[in-house]
């Protein structure tokens, strides 16, 4: 795989076992070490949405009522790669 300028990677040290968990605006990832420690990643769509039924649709049309401003959007959240290169 080429790396891209903004890619990165992570090492995660004595990892055990890991969660995936669909979440309403994504999925969570929870990686467990062996000594009990964890490491959280949500994973946030910026404009989809997941359903009572989980279905997942664009904010605009979503199926279950929900309106783009029902939805707080922090647009802000930057994901910086540099940050998580190395070993954790």
């Amino acid at each position: 795989m080429i790396n891209k300028k903004g890619d990165g990677w992570m090492e995660y040290s004595n990892y055990e076992r890991y969660y995936l968990e669909d979440t309403k605006r994504g999925h969570k990832l929870t990686l467990v070490s062996k000594d009990g420690s964890k490491l959280e990643i949500n994973c946030v769509w910026p404009d989809r949405i997941r359903d009572h039924s989980g279905r997942v649709s664009t904010i605009k049309d979503c199926k279950d009522g929900t309106k783009s401003n029902d939805v707080n959007i922090d647009t802000s959240i930057k994901f910086d790669a540099t940050q998580t290169k190395g070993k954790a």
